[in-house]
């Protein structure tokens, strides 16, 4: 950053200007109430083979807590899928996985943040808002020559980025891999094999190893959402729908972060008050 722009009136005033958003609080939900930030920041903060007994407690049963209401708002909600709790918790767990990022000053990653939150209706938290702010008026009062300036928002990718290849996996990566789940939901013993992708890549207009490549992408930059194409063919062949497949992945990755107790109170398969006898 310029010492032009920290030492001019302008710089100044942006940085009370900041300061102002960031005083306006977490802006969280009541505790007693479904928060996407809450929620998502309870999600990731995992348990650690050092965490002290009381630590790991602590940290299971904030997630416990965060997992019941979002089941309640869940219930509750009525309106379009992209600012439901499940979109705005992923939406926001997106942004919190950005943050130590757009703290050490990358400035695409503040446009990847915000854009997550204006898609699925989610208020900046107020340390994306500063960010945001402070460079948007940086590039506006002049100190940059462009939104590209690394003291703006820099490049989108960092050069030498294959712009095709990032294109083809955001398009075709989501859409071959639900192609690919239709066919193991249409015929669970269908071998996952050179030509099931044939299969896959004709229906998306890709030849087999493409639609190989894309689906591995997709499964990969999902970070553990989206589980391999194997976990979903064993649990159809067990007679589960993809719905059941799909919380059967999420069970077993909490699971193995909290613990088979804990998710079993989250997933209803558990009387919490049955350790009264005990």
């Amino acid at each position: 950053m310029s010492s032009a722009w920290d030492d001019s009136p302008a710089g100044r005033g942006m940085k009370r200007l900041v300061a102002l958003v960031k005083a306006m609080g977490d802006g969280q939900a009541p505790a007693d109430q479904f928060d996407p930030w809450r929620y998502a920041a309870a999600h990731l903060r995992m348990i650690r083979p050092d965490d002290p007994p009381e630590v790991a407690r602590a940290t299971a049963r904030a997630w416990e807590a965060e997992s019941r209401l979002i089941q309640s708002a869940r219930s509750a909600y009525v309106g379009p899928f992209m600012a439901s709790p499940d979109a705005q918790a992923d939406a926001a767990r997106a942004c919190l996985r950005m943050k130590p990022e757009i703290d050490a000053g990358d400035g695409a990653a503040v446009l990847d943040a915000v854009a997550q939150c204006a898609a699925h209706g989610l208020a900046l938290p107020p340390w994306l808002a500063a960010e945001f702010v402070a460079r948007h008026q940086r590039a506006v009062k002049g100190f940059c020559r462009t939104w590209c300036d690394s003291d703006a928002f820099g490049d989108v990718y960092p050069k030498g980025t294959n712009a095709a290849g990032v294109r083809a996996v955001a398009v075709f990566g989501p859409w071959a891999y639900e192609v690919a789940q239709g066919f193991i939901d249409d015929d669970p013993a269908t071998a996952i094999d050179r030509d099931f992708y044939e299969r896959v890549g004709e229906a998306i207009g890709r030849g087999h190893a493409q639609a190989f490549a894309l689906i591995r992408e997709h499964v990969a930059q999902s970070e553990g959402l989206v589980p391999p194409l194997r976990f979903v063919k064993e649990q159809r062949a067990a007679g589960r729908t993809l719905v059941e497949a799909m919380d059967r992945w999420d069970k077993e990755r909490y699971e193995a972060v909290f613990g088979p107790d804990v998710v079993g109170e989250i997933f209803g398969e558990r009387d919490p008050e049955s350790d009264a006898g005990e």
